[in-house]
Parts: C-alpha cells; sequence; structure tokens
C-alpha cells in the first residue's frame, strides 16, 4: 500500500453560473455547466501535486445527467424547427470526461460513468485499474451531483500508484474513496 497514494479533494458551487475554466478559455468554452464543474473539480485536486504526468492522466467521472444544459438547448431547438449541431459529439455524458481530459492536456483514458451512487464502486474499480495498469500512472475520478436547483457538488480522488498491482488494493483504501466520493450524493437533490 506504500506505493499507492490517493488525494482527496472537494469542489462546490452554489448556482449555475459557472464561469469557464482557466483551463478551458483558450481551448473551448462551450463546455455545459456539469463538464465545467468537472475541470474546476480536477483543477483543484491537482494543485499542489507537481509529480505528475498530465499526458498520461486518466479521466474517470461520475454523473446522473451528464450534459443536461447542453441537451436542453438541442432539445428546445428541435422543438422550434432549428438545426443544432454537435449534438452526438457534445451532448452525451461523455463530455465530462473529455472536456477535463482536454483542459488538462490529458491522453490517457477518458471515461463517464452515469448513474447514481450505486456506480461508484466500479468507477472505484476503474479508476485504480487505470492508475495500477500503467509504472507511474495516475487517474482522477470525480463524482458530480446537482445540490440543488442550480448548484454543483463535486468530490473529487486522485489515485497515484508506483508500479503497484491492481491485486493488492486494499478494500479499506477503496471503502475510503468511496465514503469521500459518496459525500457528492448525500447532498444530491434528484430531479
Amino acid at each position: 500500500m506504500d506505493n499507492l497514494n490517493c488525494f482527496f479533494s472537494f469542489y462546490s458551487i452554489p448556482d449555475d453560473r459557472i464561469p469557464v475554466p482557466e483551463l478551458l478559455k483558450n481551448k473551448d468554452k462551450r463546455a455545459d455547466s456539469a463538464a465545467r464543474v468537472a475541470v474546476q473539480a480536477a483543477a483543484n485536486a491537482l494543485t499542489g501535486i507537481s509529480a505528475i504526468d498530465l499526458t498520461s492522466l486518466n479521466v474517470v467521472v461520475v454523473n446522473r445527467e451528464g450534459c443536461k444544459d447542453h441537451i436542453s438547448k438541442v432539445t428546445n431547438g428541435i422543438k422550434k424547427n432549428q438545426p443544432a449541431q454537435g449534438f452526438f459529439v457534445r451532448g452525451g455524458p461523455q463530455t465530462l470526461a473529455t472536456y477535463t481530459a482536454l483542459a488538462l492536456g490529458s491522453h490517457g483514458a477518458a471515461f463517464t460513468f452515469v448513474g447514481d451512487q450505486k456506480i461508484l464502486k466500479d468507477a472505484i474499480t476503474t479508476a485504480c485499474y487505470l492508475a495500477c495498469n500503467t509504472k507511474d500512472g495516475a487517474t482522477l475520478l470525480t463524482a458530480i451531483v446537482k445540490k440543488n436547483d442550480a448548484g454543483y457538488q463535486a468530490s473529487t480522488v486522485l489515485v497515484l500508484s508506483n508500479n503497484h498491482r491492481f491485486e493488492t488494493i486494499f478494500s479499506s483504501l477503496e471503502q475510503k474513496m468511496h465514503n469521500h466520493l459518496s459525500h457528492a450524493f448525500d447532498m444530491e437533490i434528484v430531479q
């Protein structure tokens, strides 16, 4: 266990007027609110951590809705017979992980799990496997939820591995990760 490190971070915002994160300003400003929260949470989790090769960082995000604001724009456009481009590219939940990877300059794996607290076990297993599968591997795992009518909350775990074997991850560490990520879901308002 001495070769596996986890760093925990938390991000919360009371409304949906989420500014474009600095990491996206020169890349893509169209990110949905939930994607912006994912990027902000990732940036917070990486603050003060310098020994990571961001180009190979893996990104895993858990969220119930995906990019809800963008999907709403597209469906409203369909109702008004206005064409909307990029629905399949930007309208799916996968953009939560891909916008984070874009912002960080990461070329590792990027997965978004859609679901509630029940999917965390699979997301944690995936994050640990990805981190432990390569030398000096790292995975950023974030759970994002809507905490009220407008605000968001995100819990993040950064998993770092130094030649650690996936099979030797202790269940107590997995439980700590689950407890931290579950905290965001404890504040969720189900719509």
